[in-house]
């Protein structure tokens, strides 16, 4: 960044836009690793996602995907399966009927915990160089 003389009056102004255009720097590298983090966790989601008898053809474990949303600026990032949308609640949490507790397996969270660490040290390693 080059040196610059400012008038008293346009200082705050000059401020503000030095700080606007390291926040969006900041916030275009977070973006970006948050979204190699969520490939990361789909990825793990079709290696490790149930394959039963009844789904033989591995259509729930291909059926991981990503959303980008973005509001007001911010983005979000939806995990979520695109082929069977409504059995990833039960297979994560299990369910209980009348007759018998069906034990779920924590295959999203774990996947999300295998990488959370790392993609946090990554960001923090790249914000501060």
């Amino acid at each position: 960044m080059a040196n610059k003389l400012v008038k008293v009056e346009e200082f705050e102004n000059e401020v503000k836009e030095m700080l606007g255009d390291y926040y969006g720097d900041v916030f275009k590298k977070a973006e970006n690793h948050i979204e190699d983090f969520v490939q990361r966790i789909v990825e793990e989601l079709k290696r490790t996602s149930n394959r039963s008898e009844s789904d033989l053809s591995g259509k729930y474990a291909e059926g991981w995907t990503y959303a980008k949303e973005e509001y007001m600026g911010e983005y979000s990032f939806i995990i979520y399966n695109k082929n069977k949308p409504t059995l990833t609640h039960l297979l994560e949490f299990g369910w209980l009927t009348e007759y018998v507790e069906v034990f779920g397996n924590a295959h999203i969270s774990k996947a999300f915990e295998k990488y959370e660490e790392d993609i946090i040290n990554e960001l923090y390693a790249q914000l501060n160089k």
